[in-house]
Parts: C-alpha cells; structure tokens; sequence
C-alpha cells in the first residue's frame, strides 16, 4: 500500500452524489444509483438523447449483478427502490432489448446551488430531513466534514 501524493495517478472511480445520503435508500440502491450515473456520463457523451433531450443509458440486469457481485432478487429490488422515491425511471424497449434508464436529480442539485446556514456558534447546521415529492426538492444546509 502506497499513500496518495500529489502525483499518484488515482484510479478510475464512479461518482457518488451526495443527496443520496439524504434517501432511504440502502447501500446497495445507491451503489446501483451511482453506476447507472457512471453510464449516463458516458450516454451523454455518446449522444443518447431521446426526444425529449434527456439522456439515457442501457444498463442490463445481469451486467448490474455482475458490476455489484449481488444477485438478481437484490438488483430488482434497489432498482424498484430508486424508482419509488422518484430518482429513475425505465423505459421499455421490447423483447431481447434492455431498457432505457433514465436518473432524476432534485433540482437545487442540477442548478449546484448549495445554501448554508450558519448558527450562532459560527458552525453549519446538520442536514435537513428531506422531503420526497414529485418535483425532488433537496436543500442543501451543509457538509458533515
């Protein structure tokens, strides 16, 4: 093991983002969440767009199950997850075809507001209990760090 300078090539990684943090998700749901988003980077960049200028990725069951080392019942589950609090959303594509996924984000997330609010000892406050509704509100109060 080698400690990390400031010339260590890091290894590639998947982005975690931090509203998930603030979900009832379990680990798993948001391991799934951050490789779908993982691919949508690479969707975008490809130009898989639909119609309506959202990006989308093709993220097969079994590739899930692979990538994560968890079983079928496992996958289904956190995918089912994630669409219940309204953060993906599939799409169809026919028989033998993998179905497009779609990420939602809440929305203070793709504008990359961030508000604080400091006490009166100077320090943030915690983060906020968040509130799940169709257009995912998220505000952000602050890091932990």
């Amino acid at each position: 093991m080698q400690y990390i300078t400031s010339v260590t090539q890091l290894p590639s990684f998947i982005p975690y983002a931090r509203f998930l943090l603030d979900f009832p998700l379990n680990e798993t749901a948001r391991l799934v969440y951050s490789l779908i988003l993982s691919r949508i980077t690479v969707s975008k960049s490809n130009g898989w767009i639909d119609s309506q200028q959202r990006v989308y990725c093709r993220y097969t069951i079994q590739d899930l199950m692979k990538d994560t080392g968890k079983s079928k019942t496992t996958i289904v589950s956190a995918l089912s997850d994630l669409e219940a609090v309204g953060l993906l959303s599939r799409h169809r594509c026919g028989a033998g075809y993998a179905n497009h996924l779609y990420l939602r984000m809440p929305e203070s997330c793709t504008s990359d507001i961030r508000k604080t609010t400091p006490q009166s000892t100077g320090k943030l406050t915690p983060n906020k209990k968040r509130n799940i509704n169709n257009k995912l509100n998220y505000e952000y109060t602050g890091d932990s760090l």
